[in-house]
């Protein structure tokens, strides 16, 4: 209080037109004081302009980082969703085919009871005379002369084509035989 006292005192002075070295330093004095308030003022204000860029940028990155990771939590959650879908879709395929086995099975007994039926019998078993015959059928319908006309142009064009590769080969060889004896004969 003293020093607003002692300012206060010296700009009374100066308003009267009262002159004193001791009221210029007092002036001066309280000056300097306040430019060097003002200079840490501008220091802390720096400061916390600094501060407060570093505390953006650090909330920046936490925001990219939690992005991110958001992002990896949706496809996980998208992820676990897809496969539990798969998992039912599992189950339910797992139940279609118990139940096309059980019914295999029963299928298969029953063939190989007949089957052995007709072997105690001495006789062909019917099965399998209907598998030759499904087999020879086939057979025919696909070598018969319709089908081998068919095949015929495509045969001719696959020949065709293996003679163009067998005389580009040639010419091939015939260059790298070229080229090597060249190059044999600059090496020597």
């Amino acid at each position: 209080m003293s020093d607003n006292f002692q300012i206060d005192a010296a700009l009374a002075k100066l308003e009267a037109g009262k002159f004193s070295f001791q009221m210029v330093e007092t002036i001066r004095t309280h000056i300097a004081r306040i430019e060097n308030e003002l200079q840490t003022t501008s220091r802390l204000h720096a400061d916390a302009v600094q501060e407060l860029q570093r505390q953006e940028y650090a909330v920046w990155r936490l925001e990219a980082e939690v992005s991110k990771l958001n992002a990896k939590i949706h496809a996980l959650i998208k992820a676990n969703v897809l496969s539990e879908k798969a998992d039912r879709a599992a189950a339910i395929a797992l139940a279609k085919m118990a139940e096309y086995f059980e019914i295999s099975k029963k299928y298969a007994l029953e063939t190989a009871r007949g089957v052995a039926a007709d072997l105690k019998k001495g006789e062909m078993p019917a099965q399998l005379v209907q598998a030759k015959e499904k087999a020879e059928a086939l057979r025919a319908q696909i070598f018969n002369e319709k089908t081998a006309a068919e095949i015929e142009p495509y045969v001719r064009k696959a020949a065709e084509g293996l003679e163009i590769a067998k005389k580009q080969a040639l010419v091939m060889a015939d260059r790298a035989a070229a080229y090597l004896s060249t190059l044999h004969k600059t090496a020597a």
